[in-house]
């Protein structure tokens, strides 16, 4: 029988991220995921929703499914941690992200962007808003 909590244990961990990595990129208490993952508690679908495009998988892998195409989902999400530190900053500064509106598009943008040297947070925004000048929206 499947079970939503092993699954949600799984793919975190196949993510590499922790608990709280996840609770941060979800938008949820990372207590909250802890008793979701002991199979305390059952995630409705909003909260589903939330881990799985947190963990960059489609919300139906959660019950045991496969889409029926397969789809890039990680390529939409903010940074995680294989990707560059200067973006995964940017990444993590909820507020800055929020101030910046910054979209699934731009991330994909910014994470494709093959740089001769690494970035910091600051160089990454620079970066956007030069994608921002050239692109037209």
């Amino acid at each position: 029988m499947f079970k939503v909590h092993q699954c949600i244990r799984e793919e975190r961990k196949s993510t590499g991220l922790t608990q709280n990595d996840l609770a941060k990129r979800s938008g949820l208490e990372q207590s909250y995921i802890s008793r979701l993952e002991k199979g305390e508690k059952v995630p409705g679908c909003d909260t589903a929703q939330k881990i799985a495009r947190a963990l960059g998988i489609p919300a139906c892998r959660l019950l045991g499914e496969e889409p029926e195409q397969s789809t890039n989902l990680r390529a939409d999400l903010p940074p995680g941690p294989e990707d560059p530190r200067g973006l995964r900053e940017l990444a993590e500064d909820a507020a800055l992200v929020e101030v910046l509106g910054v979209t699934s598009g731009e991330w994909r943008t910014l994470r494709s962007i093959q740089l001769p040297a690494p970035l910091a947070k600051a160089g990454y925004v620079q970066l956007l808003h030069t994608i921002r000048a050239v692109i037209p929206a």
